[in-house]
């Protein structure tokens, strides 16, 4: 599993916080969240291929796969495949929202259990 800190371009907004994880999957990630105190509360509870789009758009304009709040915070899940010739990988991006001292916890309990996994 890899651990990135996206980039998210300039909106005139204050910035939101954006993680990406590869090597795993939206469900593995939401998971972690409800270990981190939230609940999930998913748009499509099935996941389905439907939903996943082509993958091709601007983080806002992908589907939100699964939503997940807890205490002070908000967590929208987006999932991209990558292809690289035979080789399939998964690309979480996690879009964090709320107050700040709650997002800096989830972002290090996320960023600890991305640590664990890769050990």
């Amino acid at each position: 599993m890899q651990w990135d800190q996206a980039q998210e371009e300039p909106t005139g907004r204050a910035e939101l916080p954006t993680v990406v994880l590869r090597g795993m999957g939206w469900r593995m990630v939401a998971m972690y969240l409800t270990k981190l105190g939230g609940e999930v509360m998913t748009p499509d509870p099935l996941g389905s291929a439907q939903s996943l789009g082509s993958g091709s758009g601007t983080l806002s304009e992908r589907p939100v796969l699964a939503e997940v709040s807890g205490k002070g915070w908000k967590a929208r899940l987006h999932e991209e495949v990558e292809f690289t010739g035979a080789l399939r990988s998964n690309r979480v991006e996690v879009r964090l929202f709320g107050e700040p001292d709650a997002v800096e916890h989830v972002l290090t309990g996320l960023r600890r259990m991305a640590l664990m996994e890769e050990a």
